[in-house]
């Protein structure tokens, strides 16, 4: 139902339901929360816990809503921290930079784009991320075996949720050792390179693909055919599915060989109840019989619906 009047009791919300009403006690709750949590699971994970202090806290967002919190913390510029409880389940979210998969792809745009717009300084540097980020993880000491890093995986998990660990012990459904497809690693700088018919050399390469970089004065990066290959890494990825009631939820965790533990997670659990501090809504003003609405997206100002809260 569409709301066009709103009555002295409706306190109307952010498009997402987050409240919009300013607390600082609600700030330093939500910041304290985070750096306890991420502080846990840095000990249970073996983190580098000196990184893991409030007063090394990098970048931190709080957004509160009527039934549930967001919050995302990154600690001394490499760990990063997500957590989210509301009315649909409790999702966690962690990454470990630079040992996560997607640190080794911040250079991966110069091998698909050849874009005009990029300057030369750019492709020059996202080469070089492209080329030397995956040869340091390629040439560092593994620390793990398939089962042991299967084995961190999981012991990670319980120190969240056990039915996460239950999970994971019962429901796998991906789990694997990365790899990583050298394209342009072993390339060579070749002038005055006729682009056209070098990508007609390499057929397989595909639009976007081609073997070629253009870089700087001139300059082209070539892959030639056969070069390609999938070099395993010191990287394991697991995920698990829940397929009944008591474990309905996806979890996602990556294990670098070269940290020993955690480099990324992705949790997300459903039916799992949001527990509201006490006297929550009155950080922000509201009362227990506030009626919350939010805008209708495509329908102008002044046209809300409810908020569902539930119970």
């Amino acid at each position: 139902m569409l709301i066009t009047n709103l009555l002295t009791n409706m306190v109307v919300l952010a498009i997402g339901g987050a409240i919009t009403n300013k607390s600082p006690v609600f700030d330093q709750y939500a910041h304290d929360l985070m750096v306890s949590n991420a502080q846990m699971l840095a000990a249970a994970w073996h983190l580098e816990k000196r990184l893991i202090a409030a007063d090394r806290v990098t970048a931190f967002q709080a957004t509160p809503y009527p039934d549930g919190i967001k919050l995302s913390a990154t600690f001394a510029n490499r760990y990063d921290f997500e957590m989210k409880s509301d009315r649909l389940g409790l999702i966690w979210g962690f990454e470990d930079d630079p040992y996560h998969y997607g640190w080794l792809n911040e250079g991966l745009r110069v091998v698909k784009s050849h874009s005009v717009t990029m300057t030369d300084e750019i492709k020059e540097a996202d080469l070089g991320v492209y080329r030397e980020r995956p040869r340091a993880w390629l040439t560092a000491t593994n620390r793990l075996t398939f089962r042991k890093a299967r084995n961190v995986a999981r012991a990670a998990l319980g120190r969240i949720d056990l039915d996460a660990a239950r999970m994971a012990r019962d429901h796998t459904k991906e789990e694997r050792q990365a790899v990583w497809q050298d394209l342009f690693t072993g390339g060579i700088i070749q002038t005055n390179l006729d682009i056209s018919k070098a990508r007609k050399d390499n057929p397989k390469g595909g639009d976007g693909y081609a073997g070629v970089v253009d870089l700087a004065n001139g300059r082209f990066l070539v892959c030639l055919p056969g070069e390609k290959h999938n070099l395993p890494l010191p990287y394991y990825q697991f995920k698990w599915e829940g397929t009944h009631e008591g474990d309905f939820g996806v979890c996602e965790v990556d294990v670098s060989g070269l940290t020993g533990s955690v480099a990324r997670l992705s949790l997300c659990l459903m039916q799992r109840e949001f527990h509201a501090p006490p006297g929550y809504l009155g950080w922000f003003g509201l009362t227990t019989n506030t009626v919350f609405v939010e805008p209708v997206a495509g329908h102008g100002d002044g046209v809300y619906m409810l908020y569902e809260i539930h119970p």
